[in-house]
């Protein structure tokens, strides 16, 4: 075996070991946020998707249980055309209203 191929294996066996502790932890993390109590919020607006970075809305709210009430807006579906892992499908974008304004309506 030459010395350039067993570096590069040596290599490769290191970087997969690397990155199982890392994809463990990860896991690990989705476990722990998933497992605590939903969040009760009365709107989406109260999520604070602007006012943070993404690193810190990643680690603040990304795999955390919320609650939220509202009726779901089947009327107005949208169907928008996804490609994932090759496979071609459909994703159904259905809004929530969460409330009414003075007229009565959602």
């Amino acid at each position: 075996m030459s010395i350039p191929m067993l570096y590069n294996t040596i290599w490769a066996w290191d970087w997969q070991a690397r990155r199982k502790i890392e994809k463990q932890k990860m896991v690990d993390e989705r476990i722990h946020k998933l497992s605590k109590p939903a969040i009760p919020i009365s709107s989406p607006a109260e999520i604070p998707v602007n006012s943070l970075s993404k690193e810190q809305f990643d680690k603040d709210w990304l795999f955390t249980p919320v609650r939220i009430k509202g009726i779901f807006g089947h009327d107005k579906e949208s169907m928008v055309q996804r490609v994932v892992k090759g496979e071609r499908g459909l994703e159904i974008i259905t809004p929530l209203y969460t409330g009414i304004d003075k007229q009565g309506r959602l």
